[in-house]
């Protein structure tokens, strides 16, 4: 199912790049491709999941999605191909979308190898969402300035995942880019996901409330015109559901309000410093949605 789903995808990128709709209909258009984009490559890593699992297999995802992404997808489809007809539309389209979650499918499952009890997942929870705010958000924040850098959010979109845009009648051209998600949501997401499985909590209700959350907030994304730090859903979305499956000692609730202390001191203080220095100029661009340590996507599919 991993990747029927991947592959019934990337197909249809492909017929979205050749395709186009009346201008009155972009907008319901545009919102359920970004729904598909979304959804089915969470879809895909929960599948995933279910896997058994190993070093060697990991590791093999790892390096074969990593292969597909910038082999074919770069290398072949946009440098080789120019990204122009069929062939270069099924390259860019396979490409990206399918080794970008293979790769981060395989990562995903490596670190949820290093998590040894159920309990880390609630500080583990608390801190990828704290220090993705750190990121996107505030001034100081990695993503935050790379966004406001041409030339380093150029490098982010090219390794992360896009949701393509219907180009409306009769205007030509390739098709749009609606929105930006980095590789740190999916390969987290696809951590989660194993790790869930592996010590039998919620999976199938984490998958059902984590979708319309991850939506929500590359909704409010637009709505805000400004990056999501879309670790903030994924992680209160995995600790919220699974909440009563946790049984945590005094020593592991110590651990984890000492970890909450940090998170908050971090983006505090560099909410704060970064006030002091003064606001940077962003680079003119698309407003994007993405997080922690990539907003990223894919090159868009060609059209004729």
């Amino acid at each position: 199912m991993f990747f029927v789903v991947l592959v019934l995808v990337s197909l249809l990128q492909v017929i979205i790049g050749y395709a186009s709709v009346p201008l009155r209909f972009q907008a319901v258009a545009s919102g359920l491709i970004t729904v598909v984009f979304i959804s089915a490559p969470i879809f895909a890593l929960y599948n995933a999941a279910k896997f058994k699992w190993t070093a060697k297999i990991a590791i093999a995802f790892v390096l074969v999605g990593l292969a597909i992404q910038f082999g074919i997808g770069l290398e072949v489809g946009q440098k080789l191909l120019g990204g122009r007809g069929f062939a270069a539309a099924v390259c860019t389209a396979i490409g990206p979308l399918c080794g970008f979650t293979m790769w981060c499918a395989g990562l995903g499952a490596l670190l949820a190898s290093i998590l040894k009890d159920k309990n880390l997942l609630v500080p583990v929870s608390i801190f990828l969402a704290g220090f993705d705010i750190y990121l996107v958000v505030t001034p100081l924040g990695m993503t935050h300035f790379a966004l406001q850098t041409k030339a380093v959010s150029e490098v982010f979109k090219s390794i992360g995942l896009s949701v393509p845009a219907p180009t409306a009648a009769p205007t030509g051209g390739k098709v749009h880019v609606l929105a930006y998600m980095g590789p740190a949501d999916f390969l987290f997401m696809g951590m989660f996901f194993v790790a869930l499985f592996r010590f039998n909590l919620r999976t199938r209700q984490t998958l059902y409330w984590l979708i319309p959350a991850v939506l929500a907030a590359i909704g409010l994304a637009f709505a805000f015109g400004s990056a999501a730090p879309m670790m903030v859903p994924i992680g209160l979305t995995v600790l919220l559901v699974n909440l009563p499956e946790f049984k945590m000692n005094k020593e592991e609730q110590a651990s984890t309000f000492l970890v909450l202390a940090l998170v908050i001191a971090i983006v505090t203080g560099s909410y704060v410093l970064g006030k002091r220095v003064g606001p940077s100029q962003p680079a003119p661009g698309p407003a994007v949605s993405g997080s922690a340590n990539s907003p990223a996507p894919t090159s868009p599919s060609p059209r004729p």
